[in-house]
């Protein structure tokens, strides 16, 4: 297993119990796929939210980028690709 796919792993698993969390479902209920404000209906609070989670756990991702960000997968691409942690 290469590094990019191990991170890749690593990260989806903690998007997705940060997402669980703050959206109150399973982790089973968030799919890759799944838009953040569509599908999972995040409002700006609760992306804001999850920045600042994952800031905490030492992953830093620009607030204007995730304007560009629309699904779950995205969002782990551009941080293993482009983020730090």
């Amino acid at each position: 297993m290469e590094k990019t796919e191990k991170n890749y792993q690593k990260l989806e698993k903690i998007v997705k119990d940060i997402l669980s969390e703050i959206l109150g479902i399973e982790t089973t209920d968030i799919s890759n796929s799944d838009s953040l404000r569509e599908d999972l209906h995040m409002g700006s609070t609760d992306i804001t939210d999850l920045i600042e989670r994952l800031y905490q756990k030492g992953i830093v991702i620009e607030d204007d980028l995730l304007k560009e960000i629309d699904t779950v997968e995205e969002l782990i691409e551009h941080i293993v690709n482009y983020g730090e942690f």
